[in-house]
C-alpha cells in the first residue's frame, strides 16, 4: 500500500471451518490495505469470526519489520519475524497457533510425506536476495506443477522480483521487477 505494508497470504487447511464466517480476503484487504504499522495491520487480522484460517506475512517497509499472522475463526498468532531468525518460511501448515487446549488447528498428519519445511529448515540462513532465490529453487522445495508464482520482497532494497509459470527463480531473470517505494506514487 502507499504506506510500504506489503502482505502475502498462505492457504492453510484447519480440521474445520465455520458456515457463516469472515471471508479471509476481505479481512486480509481491510487490515492491510489501509494499515500505516504492522502494528495496525495486526491488529485488523485478529478480528474474530473468520470462517476459515490463513497464514499472513506482512511486511512494514517504512518501519523495518516483519510479521507472520496465523488466524483461524476466533484466535490468532503472530509471530515477529527477526534477522537473528535467518529464515522464516510456511508451507501451508500451521507453525504457531493452537488451540485453547494446545491442540494443533490443521492435522499434522497430513504433513508426515511433506518434506519441504524440513528442508528449508536445514538451509543455510538467507542473507540476500540470491540465497533466497536459491532456496525457492531448491528441487526437494520448488515443484514446477504447482508453483504459480514465486515472489522475492528486498524490503532494504524495496524492490519486487516476480517469476512466473513453473520457473524457478535460479534458473533465470524475474519476468516483473517492481520498485515498490515508488509504485503507488502517482507517475504523471
Amino acid at each position: 500500500n502507499p504506506h510500504g505494508m506489503y502482505a502475502t497470504q498462505n492457504s492453510l487447511a484447519p480440521r474445520r471451518s465455520r458456515a457463516g464466517g469472515l471471508a479471509g480476503a476481505f479481512v486480509q484487504r481491510r487490515a492491510t490495505c489501509g494499515a500505516h504499522s504492522l502494528d495496525e495491520a495486526v491488529a485488523g487480522l485478529g478480528v474474530p469470526g473468520w470462517s476459515d484460517g490463513a497464514s499472513v506475512n506482512i511486511v512494514d517497509l517504512h518501519g523495518r519489520r516483519m510479521a507472520n499472522v496465523e488466524v483461524w475463526e476466533d484466535i490468532h498468532s503472530t509471530l515477529k519475524v527477526t534477522a537473528g531468525m535467518g529464515n522464516y518460511s510456511h508451507f501451508n501448515q500451521y507453525k504457531h497457533l493452537r488451540t485453547a487446549q494446545g491442540w494443533p488447528i490443521d492435522d499434522p498428519r497430513s504433513f508426515r510425506r511433506d518434506l519441504r519445511q524440513a528442508r528449508i529448515d536445514s538451509l543455510q540462513p538467507v542473507r540476500s536476495d540470491r540465497d533466497v532465490e536459491m532456496g525457492l529453487s531448491d528441487e526437494y522445495i520448488f515443484s514446477r506443477r504447482s508453483t504459480v508464482i514465486s515472489l522475492v520482497l528486498n524490503g532494504t532494497a524495496g524492490t519486487l522480483k516476480v517469476w512466473c509459470c513453473g520457473v524457478p527463480p535460479a534458473s533465470q531473470g524475474p519476468v516483473y521487477t517492481w520498485n515498490i517505494t515508488s509504485f503507488f506514487t502517482p507517475q504523471f
